[in-house]
């Protein structure tokens, strides 16, 4: 994987984990992503053979933002450390062989939530939020997003935060520079807005009830029913149905975020 994908990569965790309050969302990662063989499915590099790209017309949707082309060298730089305990994968030497899971698309059934994501960014960018805002944000609190670390961005808790690689603050001089190393057009530090952690933990699961039932001549009027509810995002949904012909199971659940 190439540098700019690894920056990627950061960005979307970290979006995720401190600025929307949620883990990691795969299906909004596989709305906006894919994997592209590098520099071409016929001869993929052995080292950065694949590189991560938006989506087409998913652009328009996410966070705009420019990364320097050029990276000639980079491989150069490259190293591969001990593979420590708890171990990754086994490494090989051969180029990555292209699977039709890299262009994975999101289901219908799963777009509902991952728009309700998208219109939670447009309204960050609307505010001013960019890529830029989100690497300024890791960096101030001075952890790597894809590292392994004690718990997720929306509860970082501040200087004495054990994921922190270092205690020292960072400067704006080196932050500004690092930045414009990382993107293009960078002229000064962003305002970051105030995130999710530990002082300002994201919403608390919600309790729902799911309806299993079993009539053919209500399938349809529930259905529509339960995706009003959801779509409504009611913290808590509390339903007594009195249907004589209708065997009804109620199931209660905690398992979707307020995001």
């Amino acid at each position: 994987m190439n540098p700019n994908s690894i920056l990627h990569l950061s960005i979307f965790v970290h979006l995720c984990e401190a600025f929307l309050g949620i883990q990691p969302h795969w299906n909004l990662f596989c709305y906006l992503f894919h994997l592209k063989p590098q520099p071409d499915s016929n001869n993929p590099s052995r080292i950065g053979g694949y590189g991560l790209q938006l989506n087409q017309g998913q652009g328009s949707e996410y966070l705009a933002y420019s990364t320097p082309t050029s990276l000639s060298g980079w491989k150069n730089w490259w190293f591969y450390i001990g593979n420590h305990a708890p171990t990754l994968p086994r490494w090989t030497i051969e180029a990555p062989v292209k699977k039709d899971c890299w262009k994975s698309r999101v289901s219908n059934e799963e777009l509902p939530q991952v728009r309700d994501l998208l219109e939670k960014i447009r309204d960050l960018k609307d505010v001013g939020v960019t890529s830029a805002t989100i690497m300024l944000s890791w960096l101030r609190r001075r952890i790597q997003p894809l590292q392994q670390r004690a718990h997720f961005g929306y509860q970082y808790a501040g200087a004495s935060d054990p994921s922190r690689m270092v205690l020292e603050e960072l400067g704006d001089e080196l932050a500004l520079r690092m930045l414009r190393r990382a993107f293009l057009e960078v002229e000064t530090l962003p305002a970051i807005p105030e995130l999710y952690s530990a002082d300002k933990p994201p919403a608390p699961v919600s309790s729902w009830l799911v309806l299993e039932y079993f009539s053919l001549a209500f399938c349809p009027f529930f259905s529509d029913f339960c995706l009003l509810l959801c779509r409504n995002k009611l913290r808590c949904i509390r339903v007594i149905l009195l249907v004589p012909s209708l065997l009804v199971r109620i199931v209660r659940l905690n398992a979707f975020p307020l995001y």
